[in-house]
């Protein structure tokens, strides 16, 4: 069973580039991957809550320990992991909101990195629970920021490398649409040459 789990980040809900872009990809995938099952996770159109007070301190707590209501300020936390750690591969689309994340992004990520559940804490630094998963990362910017001189900097692609390697996820790939702010026929180069990047990816999960 290949399970995808696809994550939509754009607050465009008609036009979004990395999200029209990222639901033609999982298509690709499910067409290239067999037995699949994809699990739309949208945070435009269903955002979900920052981390609380209650979240942080029942975190902190054993489980064994928590109240029911400590239990259930968990609740979406745990669901999102649960999604997370019964996916293959995992697809996120996202635009690079001032040279980073989107905030429905940032407040998954919290959820999903959690100490003592999806990371161990140790003498020797973090350890990632969660297991490796294939990633792929559309990622649309209004300049380009791979080619120098940037017009942009990028704080998106270390900061989400980083991050889902703190919880074990280290086969991630990104596929960017860039200068789509530029012109149509910017933005038309863009989807190209992100078009053929995915073409490779596709291609060889095939094979």
């Amino acid at each position: 069973m290949n399970n995808i789990l696809y994550i939509q980040c754009s607050p465009k809900t008609a036009g979004s580039h990395s999200g029209q872009f990222a639901q033609e990809f999982v298509k690709g995938l499910s067409k290239a991957l067999p037995a699949k099952n994809v699990v739309l996770r949208d945070l435009s159109n269903a955002p979900i809550p920052h981390v609380n007070s209650q979240h942080t301190l029942a975190s902190e707590k054993p489980e064994s320990m928590r109240t029911a209501a400590e239990q259930e300020a968990l609740q979406l936390s745990d669901t999102l992991i649960a999604e997370l750690e019964a996916t293959d591969v995992l697809v996120i689309a996202t635009p690079m909101h001032n040279y980073t994340v989107p905030s429905v992004l940032k407040a998954w990520i919290d959820h999903v990195v959690r100490a003592h559940r999806t990371i161990k804490l140790t003498p020797q630094g973090k350890v990632g629970l969660i297991g490796d998963k294939r990633t792929y990362i559309i990622v649309s910017s209004g300049g380009h920021h791979t080619r120098q001189p940037a017009w942009q900097p990028d704080f998106l692609t270390p900061y989400l490398t980083e991050i889902l390697r703190t919880v074990g996820i280290t086969s991630i790939e990104f596929i960017y649409l860039e200068a789509m702010n530029h012109g149509p026929e910017a933005a038309k180069y863009a989807v190209a040459q992100a078009r053929l990047h995915t073409d490779e990816i596709l291609a060889k999960l095939a094979n």
